[in-house]
């Protein structure tokens, strides 16, 4: 695969990187909203593929070149290009090969993402990153839309009325059903069991269900449980009863 074969005038065979002749030079842009690891595995593995696939030392200085020139034009500095170049395997410390406790995959968001891995690293939790956007997301729409009231797995916040209050809460049913127990609970007054029943009984205040939002969807209960908990600490007028699940590592993010 990659591979140019090229027969000398004394019979030897010579290889080297083939391209296509509609190859553009495109890699990932170094100004992409990417982690610096996947930047790095860029260069890595070009120049990896110039070193291996070339058979002699003129193929492979070529090549490197013309890798060098194709990430400078996509903004690749060359103080980078020269860190990540080297193919040698870093030698692997007795902390390196010591499994983790726990992995954690989190969406990439820049300067964010990297400030939670420092946090989580010292409580010997491994944290990868996968990309918020994808052409997957942007290009793909295999099912029908499905109208508000009628998603499942969803956090959701119900503002007051009457005053800046909200109410957030995670279903693992559809929206319109949830909506349809608040209501219920509101008319009953049952405040015992519903924190909106409490307030709309306590102070007059209407709870605008027509204005229900649905701040994040997840299928998973727990991870939705977390992004509940995250809603109900970042919002500055809440009328959750409790905090939620949130691990009080997360804390200093909410600011």
């Amino acid at each position: 695969m990659d591979v140019c074969l090229q027969r000398d005038d004394n019979g030897s065979l010579t290889t080297s990187v083939f391209r296509k002749a509609t190859h553009t030079n495109q890699y990932l842009s170094f100004d992409s909203h990417h982690p610096v690891a996947n930047k790095a595995a860029v260069v890595r593995t070009l120049m990896h593929r110039a070193s291996t696939l070339s058979s002699n030392s003129v193929e492979r200085v070529a090549e490197e070149k013309k890798v060098l020139e194709a990430l400078r034009d996509n903004g690749y500095p060359s103080g980078f290009i020269h860190r990540y170049s080297d193919n040698r395997t870093p030698r692997r410390t007795e902390d390196d090969q010591r499994l983790p406790r726990t992995s954690l995959t989190l969406l990439y968001i820049g300067g964010l993402s990297e400030a939670v891995r420092r946090v989580l690293r010292p409580l010997d939790i491994k944290v990868a990153f996968r990309p918020l956007h994808t052409l997957r997301h942007q290009l793909v729409r295999p099912k029908e839309y499905v109208l508000r009231d009628q998603r499942t797995g969803v956090v959701y916040q119900i503002p007051c009325s009457g005053c800046p209050k909200v109410y957030t809460v995670q279903s693992g049913r559809t929206l319109k059903h949830r909506l349809s127990e608040h209501r219920r609970a509101i008319q009953n007054g049952d405040v015992a069991a519903s924190a909106l029943a409490e307030h709309t009984w306590s102070t007059g205040h209407r709870m605008d269900l027509s204005k229900a939002e649905v701040v994040d969807a997840q299928p998973f209960v727990t991870t939705r449980c977390l992004l509940e908990s995250w809603h109900i600490q970042r919002h500055p007028h809440t009328l959750n009863r409790e905090k939620g699940t949130l691990p009080r590592e997360y804390t200093a993010l909410l600011d």
